[in-house]
């Protein structure tokens, strides 16, 4: 009876925890969107040089979210597949006695798939931060060096 629970509750016990990787990647997104947006709009921005880097992390966390919504479909239809194959079919007809593991396998990868996506973003989110820092530093001694 514990396993037949299983193929239906284990999915749904990840769904939330999927759901708060969507809200705060969905939250960063934004951020580079607006900042990416501003640039854009703006004729000489301070930011432009570093527009190729805001990029490549929208498209990080694009295939990310993208992953994780692939994800909680997974586990949802895992769990709806495990509720039926408990309630509604007998063991003789249980065609979908393993369709929910593997949906839930599916859902798993996927959310290891979007962290993984995260991570390449936070590394070109860290060259962006330091090649800022440098372009600081540099007009900072400029200025010292020029006098302005």
């Amino acid at each position: 009876m514990i396993s037949e629970l299983s193929s239906w509750v284990l999915p749904f016990t990840f769904i939330p925890g999927v759901g708060m990787l969507v809200l705060s990647t969905a939250n960063r997104a934004y951020y580079v969107n607006q900042l990416v947006k501003e640039i854009i709009t703006t004729e000489s921005h301070i930011y432009t040089q570093d527009l190729e880097k805001l990029v490549a992390r929208i498209r990080c966390f694009h295939r990310s979210l993208i992953s994780f919504y692939v994800a909680i479909s997974c586990l949802a239809v895992s769990a709806l597949c495990g509720n039926l194959g408990v309630n509604l079919l007998s063991d003789s007809q249980n065609i979908v006695k393993y369709l929910p593991d593997y949906l839930t396998a599916m859902g798993l990868l996927a959310v290891i798939f979007g962290a993984s996506q995260l991570v390449v973003e936070s590394f070109v989110a860290t060259k962006l931060i330091t090649h800022c820092k440098r372009t600081k530093a540099i007009i900072n001694a400029e200025k010292m060096k020029y006098g302005d």
